[in-house]
């Protein structure tokens, strides 16, 4: 092939047009921002150069390390508890749940269990005599009842042979504005305002109903002489304040009322808020096996709770028990007063004699003693409309991020996101000046 002399001139000029790759990165290293790379290009001698570079590489590597640091500081998603006092208005009024301290009434289970007894061949003992051994019976004897599917609530202390009085914000409340539930330790126990599924005729209750200032006043006499001899080492009832849909852990976490007395329980209520994942591993699901046990509470609305997810698992590892993402807490202080007063032992009196508990032996003449023994009543009191709040919050988000990776590599090379543009314009002539020479070549053949 013969080229023409017009050819070799637009070939020539086409050369003299295009850069050199060399030329177009010192034009780059001349003019960007960051640092060491112009002290490279316009360095001319070899000494000063590999001063510039080794500069470059070292301070390259340091800022790499710093920058993996922060990327990793994110991942490991750190987090911090900010704490705010607020007046919640208008405030749900918490559940509270109570029992008698004794599980079992003793009229009502002795003959079906020396009925059990005679039938197993075992000793029962005289009916005031309880040794271990009869105790072991007996544990026997309630979990066959529970094996033939027979309640054992038959055998505990029924809330209207206990409550002579009831009221919220002086307002009376029944038998009816409480929900039953069973305890493994105290039997038959009942929560008052507890959250219910699919009803609008009992709904949540508040502080405020009835211009009242939040106040549960609940008298009870607790039939003493009834309680199984030795079981129980006192007298009285367990009171408990929880959440609206929190399945009450009396078992753990309730209060021993003693007999006798006049209790307060003034609560103020604190609330912690958890991230969810990826920051915490809370959760508010139920699983399925909790799900079949809280359908067996009277149709309340409660939700997750880690301890009684600990509770069902027993004691194998459960890696599926986790935190709760809401916790509502009510932190108590309880005090109490001597009573009954002179005054309303002729009404308690009354009311004992009504109830369907057989009264004890030599009623008659030690009614009144019997009365100061087993009577308590317990108000539950709101302290404060003010609730504490913790609140978890992450301590570093995708702007923290790239603030540290920004500040890492301006420092230690100069680096911003205007010099990342000019590495970008670099690369683009070199591709650039790349497809002029492959196109020119291939013109050429």
């Amino acid at each position: 092939m013969i080229s023409s002399p017009i050819s070799d001139v637009a070939e020539a000029q086409l050369k003299r047009k295009l850069p050199h790759r060399l030329s177009i990165i010192r034009e780059f290293a001349l003019n960007t921002t960051a640092h060491a790379l112009p002290g490279i290009a316009r360095s001319e001698s070899l000494h000063n150069r590999i001063f510039w570079s080794l500069s470059f590489i070292s301070f390259t590597g340091i800022m790499m390390y710093f920058v993996v640091k922060a990327i990793l500081a994110y991942f490991d998603y750190p987090t911090s508890m900010d704490t705010s006092f607020i007046s919640e208005w208008p405030q749900e009024f918490p559940a509270f749940s109570f029992c008698n301290i004794s599980p079992l009434r003793f009229d009502l289970f002795r003959e079906p269990f020396e009925n059990y007894s005679i039938m197993r061949n075992m000793t029962t003992g005289n009916g005031s005599i309880w040794d271990s051994v009869t105790f072991l019976d007996l544990t026997k004897f309630l979990i066959e009842s529970l094996n033939r599917n027979e309640t054992l609530d038959k055998y505990s202390y029924s809330l209207s042979s206990m409550m002579y009085k009831c009221s919220f914000n002086d307002i009376p409340c029944s038998v009816n504005d409480f929900i039953p539930f069973t305890s493994f330790v105290y039997g038959l126990c009942y929560t008052f305002n507890a959250a219910l599924q699919n009803n609008t005729d009992r709904a949540i209750v508040y502080a405020n109903q009835d211009g009242g200032d939040g106040k549960l006043s609940i008298g009870l006499y607790i039939h003493s002489h009834q309680y199984v001899p030795s079981l129980m080492e006192g007298f009285g009832a367990v009171g408990l304040l929880h959440d609206n849909t929190q399945l009450p852990s009396i078992e753990s976490a309730g209060v021993e009322l003693a007999s006798g007395k006049r209790h307060k329980l003034g609560y103020r209520k604190k609330t912690t808020y958890l991230l969810s994942s990826p920051y915490t591993t809370c959760t508010n699901k139920i699983p399925q096996n909790m799900q079949a046990m809280l359908e067996y509470y009277n149709n309340t609305n409660y939700g997750y709770s880690e301890m009684l997810c600990y509770q069902l698992c027993g004691q194998r590892y459960c890696s599926e028990c986790l935190q709760e993402c809401v916790i509502k807490e009510f932190i108590v202080q309880t005090s109490s007063l001597s009573l009954p007063g002179k005054w309303e032992m002729e009404k308690i009196k009354k009311f004992v004699e009504n109830s369907t508990v057989p009264l004890p032996t030599n009623w008659s003449s030690i009614w009144e003693d019997e009365i100061r023994e087993n009577y308590l009543t317990i108000n539950v009191v709101r302290e404060t409309s003010v609730v504490e709040n913790s609140t978890q919050s992450s301590s570093m988000g995708v702007v923290d991020v790239f603030s540290n990776i920004g500040g890492q590599t301006g420092l230690w090379i100069g680096i911003s996101f205007l010099s990342i543009m000019e590495l970008i314009e670099m690369l683009y002539r070199l591709l650039r000046n790349e497809f002029y020479i492959i196109r020119r070549k291939l013109q050429t053949n």
